[in-house]
């Protein structure tokens, strides 16, 4: 393994800014293991003797010889090294990290390089068991490692900003020093010498002059040498002002901006004018603001960033903030209070990395996650719900392979939003589609709607649409949902549905037919207008009440061996028969009236009862004398 000066140097002040434990690197260590299918991931950095190791989040930094590191192998490597089963590969299946604990059969690992080409250490991750990567996590591994590198770079200039701005500190409070020695324990002597050369000259002419003069001239060149002093450590702090200030502007990766104590900007670097779009002239003077979404600076999160870091020292945030074009990028920022030299807050430094790469695979990542589980709760009970998903930043629009065969396309088709829209029948369904689609990207309103589409063959077909949504500080990043084909069920629905309705339009039909129908238990469910119309009493009162032997009249009850009385109305088994059977009835108005009634049990296709119905006709209609005679021959 290569050593070097630099590369120790980097590592020392890694470890004392104590990476670790921020929450950054556990985020990519997380993810790493997540995306890889591995069960640790881990960041290495490497000395000449020492491996200091991250293994796990929350875990204590480990520190293992560098005899024993699989590291060794990496650092000086160009590229990424796969070890699939370290048993059969010479240079590790003697290591005792794989013959003892953590037994490690599977490797991968990234070397990680900061700027000058410095060799850092490795992003690396491994299993217990033989095992590979396929091309995909092998691009992700390296995307990762770089994003390490970019964060230790971040967090490296970070800590050089403090030291300069800390050295300048001092040597502004060591310059104040000086000047205030020559100002007070210097100047006031030689002024008042001054002035007594003066007086020797006006009130003692007899002094030698020539002595006075050269005294004089002596005293004023000393004077001359200590301000030349001054100045030129006033110059020397200048250069090193210049040379600072220079290194930051020219700093093209990282936004670094100056901010007064209010949060306007005063000062501005290439790399901030990169990353945000803005020239300098465009932006100092101007609030930092500027750089968030409307939502938020409604929701005053700069002010709450402010807030935080005149308190605590430090602010750290992560977001979505907004380039001069309106497009947005990922940032992660770091603000740091200013402080004069007695203590009060006189502005704060702000630093901004551009993560938009890590953030889209991360969130990518959720996404995915996100529909998987939405698909897995939706299809418990079904194997024939497809998914689809659609990414609103870049309109591009992803089908499963079982949506794609409820609309009758094959495997290669690409669906676009305004042909996928177009797949639903026009007119209530495609409306309907169109108006929840617009209220879930503005209000995050989810849908599950019963519509028709028309397949790619020309086929009408019912359809599940259920939609939910993704946002990201308050705004709609994704939309995703369901979607199953329900054309059987929802048109024998459709039948059932019709006929129901032609049942109750001949129930409601005006021939003289009292018909009501009950449960098993007696109650009614059934109660027609010729019903109403002959005891009096509306559906809505009887309907889920009452049976019908509450119609009867006292004497009927009696003589079927009943007590009188409400509580004791007949059963309906008791009133079921197959021929015309004669009822006095008691109308709601108490009133009397001769009914003529058949009772039949309903069965159902296994000739279980499961139910009742009853007509009753009035003995003088015609509709009695024609069922009395059908079941006279009957």
């Amino acid at each position: 393994m290569k050593s070097g000066a630099d590369r120790i140097s980097s590592i020392e002040k890694i470890l004392k800014i104590d990476i670790y434990k921020k929450k950054e690197f556990q985020d990519i260590l997380d993810l790493v293991a997540s995306l890889c299918g591995k069960p640790v991931a881990l960041i290495a950095l490497l000395d000449d003797d020492f491996n200091w190791l991250k293994v796990k989040p929350g875990e204590d930094v480990e520190v293992i010889p560098q005899e024993t590191s699989f590291n060794n192998y990496v650092i000086d490597e160009e590229n990424l090294l796969i070890v699939p089963d370290t048993t059969a590969d010479d240079r590790f299946k003697t290591n005792p990290l794989v013959s003892s604990e953590p037994y490690i059969r599977f490797y991968a690992g990234v070397p990680i390089v900061i700027e000058n080409g410095i060799r850092l250490g490795t992003l690396c991750i491994y299993d217990t068991k033989p095992n590979w990567i396929d091309e995909k996590q092998q691009e992700t591994l390296k995307l990762f490692a770089r994003q390490v590198s970019c964060l230790l770079e971040l967090e490296l200039g970070h800590k050089e900003l403090q030291y300069q701005i800390a050295e300048k500190d001092a040597k502004n409070n060591a310059l104040m020093k000086v000047a205030q020695l020559q100002s007070h324990q210097i100047r006031q002597p030689l002024t008042t010498i001054m002035s007594l050369i003066s007086l020797f000259k006006d009130e003692y002419p007899d002094v030698d002059r020539e002595w006075l003069t050269m005294f004089e001239q002596a005293t004023n060149e000393f004077d001359v040498k200590i301000k030349e002093i001054v100045a030129e450590s006033i110059a020397v702090k200048d250069l090193r002002a210049i040379r600072f200030n220079k290194m930051v502007e020219e700093i093209d990766d990282y936004a670094i901006l100056l901010l007064d104590k209010n949060g306007k900007v005063e000062n501005w670097n290439k790399g901030a004018e990169k990353i945000k779009g803005y020239t300098a002239e465009e932006i100092i003077g101007k609030h930092f603001s500027v750089f968030y979404s409307e939502y938020d600076q409604n929701n005053l999160r700069p002010q709450r960033l402010l807030s935080h870091a005149e308190k605590k020292g430090v602010a750290k945030d992560e977001g979505w903030r907004i380039r001069k074009d309106g497009s947005r990028f990922w940032g992660s920022i770091i603000m740091t209070a200013i402080h004069d030299d007695y203590g009060e807050v006189i502005g704060f430094t702000k630093v901004t990395r551009d993560l938009t790469d890590i953030t889209d695979t991360r969130d990518a990542l959720c996404a995915s996650e996100e529909l998987y589980k939405y698909l897995l709760l939706q299809t418990q009970n079904s194997v024939s719900i497809g998914g689809w998903e659609l990414n609103i930043e870049t309109n591009i629009l992803h089908w499963t392979a079982i949506t794609k065969s409820i609309h009758g396309v094959d495997s290669k088709y690409v669906p676009e939003l305004e042909n996928a829209i177009n797949f639903y029948k026009q007119g209530y369904s495609r409306d309907s589609i169109k108006r929840v689609i617009e209220l879930t990207i503005a209000e995050g309103i989810p849908w599950d709607l019963e519509l028709q589409i028309i397949t790619e063959q020309g086929n009408e077909k019912w359809v599940r649409a259920t939609g939910s949504s993704n946002y990201k500080d308050g705004i709609c990043t994704k939309i995703y949902g369901t979607f199953q084909d329900i054309d059987e069920s929802k048109r024998e629905k459709i039948e059932t549905s019709k006929s129901q309705k032609l049942f109750e339009d001949i129930l409601n039909t005006p021939i003289g037919i009292g018909v009501f129908a009950t449960d098993i238990n007696g109650i009614v469910i059934v109660f027609n207008k010729e019903a109403e119309r002959m005891l009096g009493y509306t559906a809505d009162e009887v309907i889920g009440k009452h049976s019908p032997g509450l119609f009867l009249s006292c004497p009927d009850k009696t003589k079927r061996g009943k007590r009188t009385g409400i509580k004791s109305l007949p059963k309906i088994q008791e009133m079921v028969c197959t021929e015309l059977r004669n009822w006095t009835y008691v109308r709601k108005d108490s009133s009397e009236i001769q009914i003529q009634s058949i009772f039949t049990p309903l069965r159902d296709a296994d000739n279980n009862i499961y139910g009742y119905i009853g007509i009753a006709v009035t003995p003088t209609s015609a509709v009695s004398r024609i069922l009395a005679i059908r079941t006279h021959k009957a």
